[in-house]
């Protein structure tokens, strides 16, 4: 591999709005502002772009090995929000967030990337799940009928975990989205036509997130 060569791996197509940056040659974070300044100069940039940074030949075969032979699912949770204007603060639906979901994505991508959304894998009894999930990060998308919701996408390498693994990492992303690193989140604003709006992860009114899991791409079962 030339030393300065920069691999863009881009997972099962354009279908999914997920690519790879890997480079060898990235040292240190000005270096890796450098290259992404670099990057988006000469490419599109999508909401969920993920960088990936290897030291060595043998990280990337093992993170281009992963992407090839690991499974993509998107956990999709429901949000709500408040909207804040002169002192007021009122609770809105995903209907009302939709004209902001643009503006929630800038919050929660900046926060994302100065913070380790994964942390919550961290935890003993998920040490098994762990050791399965290659890549899991969240965004701001918009569902079929164009509403905002919080995507969680989890790339799992290997076979499937299995149902009762399922629940207990849907369990702990819960507590994570509504009382750890989501909480932490809805106190950060975006800013929109002279409003803040915070964005909060579930139901308003409900204490409890019901995900919608789907298979977006990977090996069948």
């Amino acid at each position: 591999m030339k030393n300065d060569e920069r691999i863009v791996v881009v997972f099962n197509g354009s279908s999914v709005p997920l690519r790879h940056i890997i480079s060898t040659q990235i040292s240190g974070p000005n270096d890796i502002a450098e290259f992404k300044q670099w990057y988006y100069e000469n490419f599109h940039e999508f909401p969920s772009d993920q960088f990936v940074f290897c030291h060595n030949q043998a990280e990337r075969d093992g993170v281009v090995t992963a992407l090839a032979d690991g499974t993509l699912y998107r956990m999709a949770a429901p949000v709500w929000g408040e909207i804040e204007d002169d002192d007021n603060i009122t609770d809105v639906s995903d209907h009302q967030l939709k004209r902001y979901t643009e503006e929630l994505q800038k919050v929660l991508q900046t926060y994302a990337e100065n913070s380790d959304f994964s942390a919550f894998l961290n935890k003993e009894h998920l040490a098994d799940i762990k050791e399965r999930v290659r890549f899991i990060w969240p965004c701001i998308e918009t569902n079929a009928s164009g509403l905002p919701e919080m995507a969680v996408y989890a790339l799992l390498v290997g076979t499937d975990i299995e149902e009762r693994q399922w629940n207990r990492l849907l369990d702990a992303l819960q507590k994570w989205l509504l009382e750890g690193w989501g909480e932490e989140l809805s106190g950060r604003p975006a800013s929109a036509e002279g409003k803040n709006v915070y964005l909060h992860i579930g139901r308003l009114g409900y204490d409890e997130i019901e995900f919608h899991v789907k298979k977006v791409a990977g090996k069948s079962n």
